[in-house]
């Protein structure tokens, strides 16, 4: 467990959603509603097969490279 919760808003886009993984370097987040109740959880594969394969990857790279390390794109 975590001591902070990390997550995105429904409103959010989905390149939005996947920047915040990218940044947090987290394959999956869980997505909350304007009142910040959980609507549910969205992952790299849900982005990659819903979406677009390439808007994931970005993020998986950036969630795999070794920490302190940015990746420049």
């Amino acid at each position: 467990m975590t001591s902070k919760v990390l997550y995105c808003f429904d409103s959010d886009d989905i390149e939005t959603a996947a920047d915040n993984m990218a940044e947090l370097r987290v394959r999956r987040l869980p997505i909350v509603n304007a009142d910040k109740r959980l609507v549910g959880v969205v992952s790299i594969g849900d982005i990659a097969f819903l979406h677009s394969a390439a808007i994931a990857g970005k993020a998986l790279e950036s969630v795999c490279s070794p920490v302190g390390t940015r990746l420049t794109a």
